[in-house]
């Protein structure tokens, strides 16, 4: 029994925080970051693979780059589009950017401006997340929370 997927709602749901999480993960290694798009290779021993995907999800044609990365990675992967789309759907990124504002309590912003990655760790969320340059994360605190927030920053982690 074949499942019927609409592709346009697939793609509406697609955030590049997922593709950063899935690409890794399917064996893409990040290179080098060309002007406002991030470079992954996959080699398979012959000329690698390249996919470009945009620096931060408010750069200008974002949406539609990632929109040929699942094209594209159909046909490396040989699986159909929305295969591709529903895999990197279901990744979990390691941090969410919260869209939310606080009503009582600190917003906190951090922008990587540097022109590297840089690897954040919030002493209030599992895990950390890997900032790309120009990217920016957000932590909302309570003004009634006494527990300390402690970040570790770690340069350079291209």
């Amino acid at each position: 029994m074949s499942e019927h997927y609409d592709i346009r709602q697939l793609f509406a749901e697609l955030r590049l925080e997922q593709f950063l999480a899935y690409l890794p993960a399917n064996g893409w290694q990040r290179t080098v970051q060309q002007g406002d798009r991030v470079r992954f290779e996959l080699s398979d021993g012959a000329d690698p693979y390249v996919l470009l995907l945009p620096r931060s999800s408010r750069s200008p044609g974002s949406r539609g780059l990632l929109q040929k990365a699942v094209y594209m990675l159909s046909g490396i992967e040989d699986r159909q589009p929305f295969e591709i789309a529903l895999a990197i759907i279901k990744m979990q990124p390691d941090v969410a950017i919260s869209e939310k504002k606080p009503t009582d309590g600190v917003r906190l912003r951090f922008v990587n401006a540097q022109d590297v990655s840089i690897k954040v760790r919030i002493s209030s969320r599992p895990g950390s997340t890997l900032l790309m340059p120009g990217e920016a994360i957000e932590v909302l605190g309570s003004a009634t929370t006494a527990a300390p927030l402690e970040i570790e920053i770690a340069g350079d982690c291209e």
